[in-house]
């Protein structure tokens, strides 16, 4: 951080709630928060000199995520503020400079967001975006060779072609200021949701893909079992199987079912995966680390009936019979496998009957 930081307030302006010290907020609800962990930014300040904090926008376990406005080129920007020593902060400038040295006219390129600029911190010391993300996985894993390991509905976003959402969002901070919590280490923000139920079609770009904190690039197979979030995780990845970019394969698919149906797949434990899928194969049986447990729930599975519902038993009653549920489960199975170099890849999918039907 160069330069100082300053918070400037206007006693004439609206006074926001202020929140007892007693009632645990936001971050304040995370298993891994400490003051010390997270940055304290405050609504006013200036970042770097340069970039003004206008509102809380949401947070994570390892960020804050925050609307700001350039005060050099009068525009905004979204700064997501790192907590202090995480390995997620450095390996997501790592995985940007990565993506920004690849020099390609590869399409998907254009579905991944890029970097602005990094500022240190001292403290204490829906269905038609499916083609774009998998254009961008294509990208990543055909040119970059990177793995994302965090596909979720959160880190896919639909770029703003109009200001006019954060404009109001702006307009709505100076009217009612932001309800906060004073600790004597910290302030602690609620945030404020962006209002979007208004935008048509045409305000919105076509969807990135975003959030390269625990991506990764440079090994044909990894073994870092912490990636994914547990109703997208992959059964290697459940069963500490040496993994690879079909991991994020995996996640589309099951993002694709949850933004369709609102429903998650059976796909959090080796029993939900045995009735979506049947028992697992010897190959992937005997690659699991941690064969007694697993075969102690496949066992169990066999006991209860041994039943298989598959893909096309979870669609059910969601879709009328036809051609597009015939293609919608085609779709799906094709990247629902035990064995990951079955699944299909992202360039394959493009190419799938299904979509060629949206």
């Amino acid at each position: 951080m160069r330069g100082p930081i300053f918070c400037c307030w206007d006693c004439n302006s609206p006074q926001p709630e202020t929140i007892p010290n007693s009632e645990r907020i936001e971050e304040e609800q995370l298993q891994n928060w400490t003051p010390s962990r997270f940055f304290s930014v405050t609504i006013g300040m200036l970042l770097n000199n340069r970039y003004k904090v206008i509102g809380k926008l949401g947070y994570g376990g390892n960020s804050t995520i925050w609307l700001c406005k350039d005060q050099r080129d009068q525009v905004y920007v979204v700064v997501k503020v790192g907590t202090a020593n995480s390995r997620q902060g450095p390996g997501e400038r790592r995985n940007y400079r990565h993506l920004k040295l690849i020099k390609s006219q590869h399409p998907g390129a254009a579905h991944i967001r890029q970097l602005l600029a990094t500022i240190s911190v001292l403290h204490n010391n829906n269905v038609y975006g499916c083609l774009h993300v998998l254009l961008g996985l294509d990208f990543l894993h055909g040119e970059a060779k990177m793995v994302h390991t965090d596909l979720q509905d959160g880190n896919i976003m639909f770029p703003l072609l109009t200001t006019a959402p954060l404009h109001a969002f702006e307009q709505a901070e100076t009217r009612h200021p932001s309800a906060h919590k004073l600790t004597p280490n910290a302030t602690i923000y609620c945030l404020r949701a962006l209002q979007y139920h208004h935008l048509c079609d045409t305000d919105l770009a076509h969807p990135i893909i975003t959030d390269f904190g625990q991506s990764v690039f440079g090994a044909p197979h990894y073994t870092d079992y912490r990636v994914q979030p547990l109703q997208f995780r992959a059964p290697e990845v459940n069963m500490h199987i040496p993994w690879d970019e079909k991991i994020d394969i995996w996640s589309l698919v099951c993002l694709l079912f949850y933004m369709l149906f609102d429903d998650f797949l059976p796909a959090e434990t080796v029993g939900g995966l045995c009735a979506m899928m049947g028992p697992p194969p010897n190959e992937v049986f005997l690659r699991c680390t941690a064969r007694g447990e697993v075969w102690e729930v496949v066992d169990e599975w066999f006991e209860r009936g041994g039943m298989v519902r598959g893909v096309e038993g979870l669609v059910g009653d969601q879709m009328r019979e036809g051609r597009e549920k015939r293609e919608l489960v085609g779709f799906l199975k094709r990247g629902l496998r035990w064995v990951p170099s079955e699944r299909a890849s992202a360039r394959d999918l493009l190419e799938d009957e299904w979509l060629k039907g949206v």
